[in-house]
C-alpha cells in the first residue's frame, strides 16, 4: 500500500481520490485560512482505496535565514500499518469522530488506520516560536515527535519540566501507547536553536539535525 499526506488551503476544494472526493466545506473567503489535512491510501495496484481528512482554521508557516521552511504537519508509518500525524493548529479544529475545537491552538498527534479511522489525537505542549522543525518519527515501536519548548511542558495531561532556556525539544510515546517523557537538547539562545529534519534509527530513538 502507499499513503500520502497533503494540505490544501481554503481554495483546494472537492479534492477526488478514486470514487471519495472531500472538499467543498472551507469558507473561501479572504480573511479566513482555512485549510485541511487530507490523507489518502492506495492498495498494491494504485487504485485509491482510502481517503479522511484534518480541517484546522489556520497554522504557522513560512521560512526565514535558520530554516528554509517551517513545515507545519508530517506523517510516518508505523510496523503495524498505524499511520501516526503530527501538526500544528491555529483558531479551530476538526478530526472526525475524535474532536471540535472553535479556539485555542497548538501541536496534535494524530493516528490513524484504514479500518478504524482517526483513532487518537493527543495534544504536546510545544510552542510555535521560533526555527525547530514539525516532524515525526517511528522507531522499536516508539514514536517520536519534535518541536521546541522552555521550561515546564504539558503533554497529554502530564506536565514535565526543564530549564528556561529554549530547547530542541523531542516528545516520545512508548511501544505501550503511552507519552512518557521529553527529551531536551542544550539550552540555547532562541535565535540560534534549529532542527531541519528527524528520523527513526533502526536501533530504537532517533537521529535529527
Amino acid at each position: 500500500s502507499n499513503i500520502v499526506l497533503g494540505s490544501s488551503s481554503r481554495y483546494g476544494q472537492n479534492l477526488r481520490f478514486g470514487n471519495d472526493v472531500i472538499g467543498g466545506d472551507l469558507t473561501t473567503t479572504s480573511n479566513t485560512y482555512e485549510s485541511r489535512l487530507f490523507l489518502a491510501m492506495s492498495d498494491s495496484n494504485g487504485t485509491w482505496t482510502h481517503l479522511d481528512e484534518i480541517k484546522v482554521g489556520n497554522h504557522w508557516s513560512g521560512s526565514n535565514s535558520f530554516t528554509t521552511e517551517r513545515d507545519w504537519a508530517a506523517m510516518v508509518v508505523g510496523d503495524n500499518g498505524t499511520v501516526w500525524v503530527g501538526f500544528h493548529w491555529e483558531n479551530s479544529l476538526e478530526i472526525s469522530g475524535l474532536t471540535t475545537r472553535s479556539s485555542g491552538s497548538g501541536f496534535i498527534v494524530a493516528s490513524w488506520s484504514p479500518t478504524n479511522g482517526w483513532m487518537s489525537a493527543d495534544s504536546i505542549g510545544f510552542q510555535s516560536s521560533y526555527y525547530v522543525d514539525v516532524d515525526i518519527a517511528f522507531s522499536n515501536g516508539d514514536v517520536w515527535f519534535s518541536g521546541i519548548c522552555s521550561g515546564t511542558t504539558y503533554m497529554h495531561g502530564s506536565s514535565y519540566s526543564g530549564n528556561g532556556n529554549w530547547n530542541i525539544c523531542i516528545a516520545k510515546r512508548d511501544s505501550t501507547n503511552s507519552w512518557d517523557n521529553i527529551y531536551r537538547s542544550s539550552p540555547y539562545n532562541q535565535y540560534y536553536t534549529s532542527l531541519e529534519a528527524m528520523t527513526g534509527h533502526p536501533n530504537g530513538g532517533v537521529v535529527f539535525w
